[in-house]
């Protein structure tokens, strides 16, 4: 009868040194790895959005040097679609300048996001938001405009950042 294993030896590994020092190791690895992971996606997709801001920039830039900034519908698909935007606009103090029109309309969740100089650990939140999206949202990026006391509004589909950010 003593050849019988007893139940309670079986709970004792639960109890054991090694045991605990596993579980600390496993919950030490998974607090640096998100120690190092949120601020490296954090600054990815502080430059992401900093891309897409300049490449509307660019976008725009080109209708300057066009007569009375028009452009053909055509040229306008291309420049946004090269940018890889939906649409750019210059914000003022009491006036909204639609610079590169969408060809089809927006439809879908929009989130504003306020780019700043660089990244700031309040972007974290954001980031970690941007890991699982509801389907079909758009981000509109508002940054400083090139003229002063102007913003530039770049509208983007969140989708490309999450592929980028994953």
């Amino acid at each position: 009868m003593s050849d019988l294993p007893n139940p309670e030896s079986r709970l004792r590994w639960r109890d054991s040194l090694s045991f605990r020092l596993f579980i600390i190791t496993i919950i030490s690895v998974l607090v640096v790895e998100a120690l190092i992971f949120v601020p490296s996606a954090t600054r990815e997709r502080h430059e992401w959005l900093r891309d897409k801001v300049e490449a509307g920039r660019l976008a725009a830039l080109a209708l300057e040097a066009a007569p009375s900034r028009m452009v053909s519908s055509e040229l306008s698909m291309d420049l946004l679609e090269r940018a890889d935007v939906l649409s750019v606009a210059e914000l003022s103090r009491d006036m909204r300048e639609s610079i590169l029109s969408p060809v089809k309309p927006i439809l879908g969740e929009q989130k504003v996001v306020i780019l700043g100089e660089r990244a700031r650990l309040a972007d974290a939140f954001p980031t970690l938001g941007s890991l699982i999206p509801p389907k079909d949202r758009f981000l509109v990026i508002r940054a400083p405009g090139s003229k002063p006391a102007s913003i530039i509004e770049v509208v983007v589909n969140e989708a490309p950042l999450v592929t980028h950010l994953r």
